[in-house]
């Protein structure tokens, strides 16, 4: 299963199969983390 998230700002872009609990603990994850992973991004793709 996946889903996908926007980062700026953090929200929801496709939901694959997961239920409406297990999406709100992943949103929550996402925007704890939220700068880390655009940091990683920013990284990745600055080269």
């Amino acid at each position: 299963m996946a889903a996908k998230f926007w980062l700026n700002p953090v929200r929801l872009a496709q939901s694959g199969d997961f239920g409406r609990s297990e999406l709100k603990r992943i949103m929550e994850i996402v925007q704890e983390h939220s700068s880390e992973f655009e940091q990683a991004w920013n990284d990745f793709f600055a080269n």
